[in-house]
């Protein structure tokens, strides 16, 4: 009896966490035409006053990019593995870097979400955990721009895009699910640890290095391989390569590695959230 009443109560429990999901997520939703408001004005916001406005979003990756390309290619001498399909190295590392762009750029900016919008946050109705997903939605536009220009480079330099592409939709899928639930993560533990932010940075810097942006896998030595592996940023820069460059099928061992991570991370990132949002008026 002992053992079958553990068993209720866990499954007892389970059910509790997926309601509360799922009335997250039913929030959310309700929630749509405000997350898009919010998102147009997170952008407009960032470059007002500027001369060059949206066009920011296109010279400042590309300068990154062009960087990145002169130091690794000229100075490090870093060559494409032959079985991507092409010998160019920019293209490549375009490959690599408009979604870690993504990727940095959204969840670096989730830990100060909520202080900066705590006037909303305070206030008992207002769904604060829409916040997080439009910084989400706003790093999205920029994301699309960054992928038109990967998208040019490939035309340009092999003639033509993938039959693979649409593969590439996949990865952004399940991208977008992890890095929302690492932005509730991070915004909801920075409104009681103001460190996270600056804990993230570093953590951020490290995680780059420790994907395969500017160097091939093949480099590493095998023993070694696995750690990269286990980092789920290493299979969508290299689900965007195969879908986009390379023109392969994904890997159906590390889609469903990349799909277990994502919607793990997504799950304990709103339901962490859902459960610290009613201490935080009081700690804003």
């Amino acid at each position: 009896m002992p053992r079958l009443s553990g068993v209720l109560s866990d499954r007892k429990a389970r059910s509790i966490l997926f309601a509360r999901l799922i009335s997250f997520l039913g929030t959310i939703n309700k929630n749509r035409y405000m997350i898009k408001s919010f998102a147009l004005t997170d952008l407009k916001k960032r470059y007002t006053g500027s001369f060059g406005g949206l066009m920011w979003s296109v010279v400042h990756p590309l300068m990154t990019i062009f960087t990145y390309y002169i130091i690794f290619s000229f100075v490090f001498g870093r060559k494409v593995a032959a079985d991507y399909g092409t010998d160019s190295y920019a293209l490549w590392l375009v490959g690599g870097l408009v979604p870690w762009f993504f990727f940095n750029e959204t969840v670096t900016r989730s830990p100060g979400a909520l202080q900066e919008n705590r006037s909303l946050v305070t206030k008992t109705l207002f769904p604060s955990e829409i916040i997080p997903i439009c910084l989400l939605a706003s790093g999205i536009i920029n994301h699309l721009i960054g992928l038109f220009i990967l998208l040019v480079f490939a035309v340009i330099i092999t003639g033509g895009i993938s039959v693979y592409f649409p593969f590439v939709l996949v990865y952004f899928f399940l991208m977008t699910l992890m890095v929302l639930g690492l932005s509730w993560m991070f915004s909801s533990l920075n409104v009681f640890v103001r460190d996270v932010g600056q804990l993230l940075k570093i953590g951020m810097n490290l995680w780059f290095y420790y994907t395969p942006i500017f160097y091939p896998i093949g480099i590493v030595p095998e023993r070694f391989r696995i750690v990269l592996e286990l980092n789920p940023m290493y299979h969508v820069v290299e689900g965007y390569r195969n879908s986009l460059i390379a023109g392969r099928y994904p890997d159906p061992g590390h889609v469903a590695y990349l799909a277990l991570f994502a919607f793990c991370t997504f799950a304990a990132g709103g339901l962490l959230y859902k459960r610290l949002k009613p201490a935080f008026a009081d700690v804003l």
